[in-house]
Parts: structure tokens; sequence; C-alpha cells
């Protein structure tokens, strides 16, 4: 009886030793390496929700989802915080629900959610509809909703749109510039969302914001696959509690990648910081946030 218990529990610990080797040969989530985590500042008006964030000649730039943020915002580093300067009227008439922004050369192009539009503006206000034929791959924007348009890139030489669809369903459009025509339709990898999109400068990846997934994605354009992706879960979420408490939803909605940084903002619709926000970040009150991650090495 004590020789076959000692079989039995050589037997156990050999299988607890096999499978935590097993455990630990699989695949580890990536984390981006946070650099700094900072709220904005200055005159933030009724309510300033962050939406999309951008770089125009050096510059980091910002748009905001309410109808009263009718200006591209410059965000200037001030050491602890980012601090809003509103920089270009835009001299649009409707209702605004701007929900991102990219630049290409001089230009700079503006997402509006409410009317599922593109826009173009020059850094004097004017602005100008950029055409988008949907009914050209039969997309009825009517249906659309709080689920609409969220991020855009813009290829290098200008010609050719990326537009990523939120949810329900959720892809990416290839949109000609000019004609407006929509020669593509598709997805990337898993996940609910997309709130934020950007690419690189060779005009070949696509990257991508996850936001209920907490991480940006790596897309091939020419390969048609993910390629690589990081989380950044550990650096917004602490003892499983976000930065903002309590909210049912995820807050990341603006991605810029640069040749070294990575820039995640937050929109938090007015919450509150958390305890473990103000704990870990210093943070206070209610102003949306930008975590500056370093850019990993060949991402």
């Amino acid at each position: 009886m004590i020789k076959a218990s000692r079989i039995l529990m050589s037997l156990v610990l050999a299988f607890a030793v096999s499978f935590t080797a097993w455990a630990d040969d699989s695949p580890k989530k990536k984390e981006l390496k946070l650099i700094t985590a900072k709220q904005l500042s200055g005159k933030l008006g009724k309510r300033f929700d962050l939406s999309g964030l951008a770089m125009y000649k050096g510059a980091l730039v910002a748009v905001a989802d309410k109808d009263d943020n009718r200006f591209v915002y410059r965000l200037i580093d001030e050491g602890e915080t980012f601090q809003v300067h509103p920089w270009i009227a835009l001299k649009y008439k409707g209702r605004l629900d701007l929900e991102g922004i990219e630049t290409s050369g001089s230009h700079i192009y503006l997402i509006n959610e409410k009317t599922s539009e593109v826009l173009r503006a020059s850094v004097d206000g004017d602005v100008k509809k950029v055409a988008v034929n949907y009914p050209s791959a039969d997309i009825d924007v009517s249906s659309w909703g709080n689920a609409g348009l969220e991020g855009l890139a813009v290829s290098p030489d200008g010609k050719t749109l990326y537009l990523a669809k939120e949810r329900q369903p959720r892809y990416i459009l290839k949109v000609v510039a000019g004609t407006g025509k929509i020669v593509g339709k598709f997805n990337m990898g898993k996940g609910h969302d997309f709130t934020g999109l950007t690419m690189d400068n060779s005009g070949r990846y696509l990257y991508a914001l996850v936001r209920s997934g907490w991480r940006v994605i790596k897309y091939d354009l020419e390969q048609r696959k993910i390629v690589d992706e990081y989380s950044f879960e550990k650096s917004a979420v602490t003892d499983r509690r976000k930065m903002y408490e309590p909210y049912e939803y995820g807050m990341a909605e603006a991605l810029v990648v640069t040749d070294d940084r990575i820039l995640i903002g937050f929109d938090n619709n007015g919450t509150k910081v958390s305890k473990q926000a103000k704990k870990r970040y210093g943070f206070r009150g209610n102003a949306p946030s930008v975590l500056v991650f370093e850019r990993p090495e060949g991402f």
C-alpha cells in the first residue's frame, strides 16, 4: 500500500513538472514598455473627450468628439501634462462628431462619425468633403448609428484611404482617393472593435488599436495578415481596475506611431480617475490622458 502510494505520488509530481514545462513554453503576450502617462490640461471647455491623435510636421495634434470641439488642437508637452491649445478653427456647417485624424503633407484628414464623412482640412480652417462611394460596396451607413467610422489612415502618396469601422461589425475599407470608390473591405484578426488606425512611412503596414483587446496590431497589406502585436493592458489596468472607474467600456481611442514612440490616447467620457490611477500615475479629476510607450524594434 505504501509502495503504491509512492508510485502514485511520483506520477503526480512528474505530471506537475511536465505541465509546468508545457505552460512555460506557451507563447507569452508581449507588453509595450511605458515611458510616461500624462493627463491633458488647459481650457478644455464643458467637456473634452479625446478621440484622435496624429503628427503634423513634428507637432502632436488632436481632435475631440463633442459638437462644440470644433477645432484641431495642438498638444504641448508641459512636463507633467499635455496642454491643449486650440489650433485650427474648422469652417464646417453642421453637426460634428470627430472620431479620427490623420495627416498627409499639408492636408489634415478627419472623420465625422455623425455623418460618416471623411473631411479634409487646411491649416486656415477650410474643410472639404472627401468622396467615399459607399454604394459601390453595397454599404448602408444609415444603419451604423454610434458604431461607424472611428479611425483612418492615408497612404504616403495620398492616393489611398483606409477607414476603420468601429464595430457591429468591424472592418477596414480601402478607398481610392479622388473617386471615392471602395476597392477593398477586410478584417484584421480577432476582436470586438477598431478605434485607431495609422500607417507606416512605407505604406505597407497598417497599425490598428483594438480597444477591447488592449493591444496594437501590425498588419501587412501585401501578405494580408497580422505580422505582430503588442499589449498595453498592464499599463492601463491595475489590479483589474481601469484608469477611469466605474465605466463599462474600454477607452483607448487614439493612436500615433512614430519612429521611436507609440502614443495611445484615452477618451474617458467625463469619468473620474480611479484610485489606482491616482496612486500609480498621480492622475486627478476627469481629464483624458495619453500613454507614451517605446516603439519596439522591428514593430
